[in-house]
């Protein structure tokens, strides 16, 4: 007995030690990224669902942030008359020309895992254009009077009404080009402003980088609030949505209800199960409700609560004076548009970690790279082990790193 008990406290040390070589090589392979987060400070009242995931930049606050790339300014993002960046220098952002010469280019939304680097993407590198008034930068978005009365204002921008996307960025630095990365969002259509989540740029020269590498994993997670869900159901004419960002231990939320819905109390409960009464609550979700009559925040979870959450343990319950038990509930579900079971954003860092036209020596080492990619998540429960062999299937399935 005692010989068996040794030999699992061996076996549990070596995957332990598995684990931390694997995320050791991970950190290392990004080592060349350099990444920082951003946040609205806490000194400013949190009135809208995204100053809680990162900085909001509005006409009132702040006007400008600089993004200081090796320490100097590399661009400017600017609210006000329009929501913008400008490149200093002979830097550039991916973008396309517009028609109004005040608005510069329109910058490019790209999605994670999307390259950056010399070829454009069938776009451009647009740098600063020169007026009177001074550089101008490229758009997000911009509302502008349409000079037609009773008309209303006319909103350009791609990043109009977009909650979160990446722009590509080319700088110089000592003499070299460089690319990165900046996330940000203009949820809020007409405000000519938005908010900066984070950035991140490669410091090898001459490197191209993926959107969104550097960044620590998020997963995101989405809930559909209906009375029908209740236990027993119910026949609520009204309705909401959930969706949630997690980030380590951090789970961020923004919980939207329809006009005239009135909450008396909300929570995240389990079990989640259709026929079963939630009883057990996990966290309260504050009743503060911010503009388009909706709630946010964020919670703290310990790693068997991440476990529990990622598996759809969980579920949304919001209490009503109609319906003191509850009138809308919704299970929490990670976003899974391809239904293969493994959350897309886990599919997504795995991609970025492991880049299938990267220069692989065979086909071999790609498997074995995308197998000492996933395992993290596999030991760390944020995916089953079936999702885990699922990936390594799907790896040894492809044509990556294969001669041709």
């Amino acid at each position: 007995m005692k010989r068996r008990i040794v030999n699992r406290q061996k076996d549990r040390q070596c995957w332990l030690w598995l684990a931390l070589i694997v995320l050791t090589g991970l950190r290392a392979s990004a080592g060349s990224i350099h990444y920082e987060r951003l946040s609205t400070p806490e000194n400013i009242p949190h009135v809208f669902p995204w100053d809680y995931q990162g900085l909001r930049l509005l006409s009132e606050f702040p006007l400008n942030y600089e993004l200081v790339f090796g320490g100097q300014t590399a661009f400017t993002l600017s609210s006000g008359s329009s929501f913008t960046i400008t490149p200093a220098l002979s830097n550039a952002v991916l973008a396309v020309r517009s028609g109004p010469n005040d608005l510069g280019g329109l910058v490019v939304p790209l999605k994670q895992g999307q390259k950056i680097g010399s070829d454009a993407l069938g776009y451009e590198w647009l740098a600063a254009d020169d007026s009177w008034l001074g550089p101008v930068g490229s758009t997000f978005t911009a509302s502008r009077a349409s000079g037609v009365i009773g008309q209303p204002f006319l909103t350009v921008g791609y990043f109009t009404g977009v909650e979160s996307a990446y722009a590509g960025l080319q700088f110089q630095l000592a003499g070299e080009t460089h690319y990165g990365w900046v996330r940000v969002g203009a949820p809020m259509i007409g405000f000519n402003g938005g908010w900066i989540y984070d950035f991140a740029y490669e410091t090898r020269p001459n490197t191209p980088i993926l959107a969104g590498a550097g960044a620590p994993l998020r997963v995101t997670l989405n809930a559909n609030l209906r009375g029908e869900n209740e236990v027993p159901p119910n026949r609520s004419t009204h309705s909401g949505t959930a969706s949630f960002t997690l980030e380590g231990s951090n789970l961020w939320y923004i919980v939207r209800f329809d006009a005239g819905f009135t909450p008396r109390a909300a929570g995240i409960y389990k079990p989640a199960k259709p026929r079963l009464i939630p009883l057990r609550l996990i966290a309260d979700l504050p009743l503060y409700l911010l503009p388009g009559n909706s709630i946010s925040g964020q919670v703290t979870l310990n790693k068997k609560q991440i476990a529990e959450l990622l598996a759809g343990c969980f579920c949304i319950n919001v209490k009503t004076a109609a319906y003191p038990r509850g009138e809308l509930r919704g299970q929490i579900l990670p976003l899974d548009d391809n239904h293969d079971g493994v959350p897309d954003d886990v599919e997504a860092y795995i991609q970025l970690a492991c880049p299938c036209d990267a220069s692989w020596k065979n086909h071999g080492q790609y498997v074995d790279r995308v197998r000492r990619a996933a395992w993290p998540f596999a030991h760390s429960q944020l995916i089953s082990l079936r999702q885990y062999f699922h990936i390594i299937q799907q790896a040894a399935h492809s044509d990556c790193g294969k001669r041709k």
